[in-house]
Formats: C-alpha cells, sequence, structure tokens
C-alpha cells in the first residue's frame, strides 16, 4: 500500500473514532435520536448531485434501517446508558462476526474456519467484560446495545451483498437520505413532539457544527474514502486498519473525557480486538503445503 493511501486509511479511522466522541459530548445537550435525525437529514441536498442506485428503493430501504438507522440508535442507547467510548469502540467490532452470520443466513456464504476461530475467541472476551461490568455493579445495558448495534450493521452487511448493492458515495447518500424517515418515527417515538420543539428552540452552534461533522465528514467524507481504498486494494488490505478504531477510540477518550478503564476491561478489550485480527486473518496462518505426489513443499500462505 502506498505511504498516502495508508495515510487515507488512517485519516478515515480518527474520523470514526472523534465522531465516537462527539456522539459522547453532544448527549448531554440533545437526544441522540433527534441528533441522528438531523445527521442524515442534512445528507437530502445532496440527491440532487446523485443519481439513486440501480436498486429497488424497497431494498435500499431495508438496507438503510439496519445499516444506519437502527445501529445509529442502539449506538446512542448505549452511550446514554453509560457505555465509554472506548467500551463502544471495541464492542462494536463484533460487527464483523454478525456480518459473517448473517451472509450464512442470507446468501449461504459459509466462513472460513480460522474466522470461526477468531469468532470463539472475540466472544469469550464479550463474555468477560459482561460479567466484570456485572460484577463492578454497572449497567450491562450499555455494552448489550452496543452489541444489538454491531448485529444491526451485520443485518445491513449481508443484505448489501445479497442485493449486490454497490459501495460508492451514491449509495451512501441515498441509504443516509432514505434513512431519514425510520430515523424521525424513532426519534418522535422516543422524544415526543413537545421535547424535540424545545431541543430545536435551543440548538447550539456546537451541536450545528457536530451535526455537520457526523453527516459529511464521518459518514459520506469516511465512507468515501473508504470504498475507494476497497476498489484500489484487496479487502484484505483495508480491513484490518478497523483494528486501530478501538485503540485510537480509547486513547482520545482518554486524554479528551478522562475514561478510565480497569484492567480487566483492558484484557477483555485484547481478546476481543485479537479474535477480530484472527478474522481478519491478519497474521495469515493457513498454510497450505501438502501438495500432488505427497511431498512437503514450501508452504505457501494465503488469504
Amino acid at each position: 500500500m502506498k505511504f498516502r493511501h495508508f495515510l487515507a486509511a488512517v485519516f478515515v479511522i480518527a474520523l470514526w473514532a472523534t465522531n465516537l466522541l462527539v456522539l459522547k459530548v453532544v448527549c448531554t445537550e440533545i437526544p441522540l435520536e433527534l441528533f441522528n435525525f438531523m445527521r442524515f437529514f442534512a445528507c437530502l441536498p445532496l440527491l440532487l448531485f446523485f443519481r439513486k442506485p440501480p436498486s429497488n428503493l424497497t431494498k435500499l430501504m431495508l438496507i438503510a434501517f439496519f445499516w444506519n438507522a437502527l445501529n445509529v440508535f442502539l449506538l446512542g442507547l448505549g452511550l446514554r446508558y453509560g457505555a465509554g467510548v472506548g467500551v463502544v469502540s471495541v464492542v462494536f467490532q463484533t460487527c464483523s462476526f454478525f456480518g459473517l452470520l448473517c451472509c450464512f443466513l442470507l446468501s449461504k456464504e459459509l466462513p472460513k474456519k480460522y474466522q470461526i476461530v477468531g469468532m470463539i475467541v472475540s466472544f469469550l472476551g464479550i463474555i468477560l467484560l459482561f460479567s466484570h461490568t456485572i460484577d463492578s455493579g454497572l449497567s450491562i445495558m450499555g455494552p448489550l446495545c452496543i452489541l444489538f448495534a454491531a448485529m444491526s450493521w451485520g443485518v445491513g452487511l449481508a443484505l448489501i451483498k445479497k442485493y449486490q448493492i454497490s459501495p460508492d458515495l451514491s449509495t451512501s447518500v441515498w441509504l443516509s437520505a432514505v434513512s431519514v424517515l425510520p430515523m424521525a418515527i424513532l426519534a418522535y417515538a422516543m422524544c415526543g413532539p413537545s421535547m424535540i420543539q424545545s431541543v430545536l428552540s435551543e440548538i447550539s452552534m456546537q451541536v450545528v457544527l457536530a451535526i455537520l461533522f457526523a453527516a459529511y465528514g464521518a459518514t459520506l467524507l469516511a465512507g468515501c474514502i473508504w470504498f475507494w481504498l476497497l476498489k484500489q486494494y484487496a479487502s484484505a488490505s483495508v480491513a484490518p486498519f478497523m483494528l486501530l478504531l478501538p485503540v485510537l477510540s480509547c486513547f482520545m477518550s482518554y486524554v479528551f473525557l478522562d475514561e478510565q478503564f480497569t484492567p480487566l476491561q483492558f484484557l477483555s478489550f485484547f481478546i476481543i480486538v485479537f479474535g477480530v485480527a484472527i478474522n481478519l486473518n491478519v497474521f495469515k496462518t493457513e498454510i497450505v503445503g501438502y501438495l500432488a505426489g505427497k511431498k512437503w513443499k514450501k508452504p505457501t500462505l494465503i488469504n
């Protein structure tokens, strides 16, 4: 990978990590259901510049519900229930496993052996994190909501593959746009008209800037760069950069939000991320060495 492309991948991860910090900060000023509605609403003007992807609108709405609306709704609930930015970024890494599982259920894509091993390892880390949360007397609802958000993301990914949706900027714009309606319903159900009117009448410039950053920076710009990298390189070369998200998020939450972590949390974080690394085949451990003629040749690493 070229150095400028490496920097582009790290820049995307930094945008996503910063977005988690932004959500944690603004949730004290505005309900995140309303924040995420306005985040998607801000993308509507872009429909004038991007043609609808060649796919049924009903399919796009179904994908948007799981990929965007339900996903961010559950992330917001997790933050509201007290989950820290570090916990959110680590637990959400399990979305790759739920993506594998849902692709198997919807499209009969069989996971590889190392992916199954990675799934088992990561969920051992999840069990350790949840047991530590319970033993510490903290609410388990935060991490649980993040886990459900990862499931929702996995369903969305499986639907994208099943319906063969092209991952490009036009798709991101339209998925954000059609997410407005389900997110509006969720915001109305959770907040009610009086709270929505009160929040909108007193909205601060800080929240407005946060909405614009979430819509155009963390969603569209980051998604555009990420999709472009996936077109330039194999997914096996790009996906491992996701492992930087929990590292960078934990560091930023410690520096800017004074978020503290216990040794058991660090251990569970390590186990979860290690399992994700196995799933992404970062270590390239599958070896095919036994070839025709029953002779051992030099092992060949395969992705």
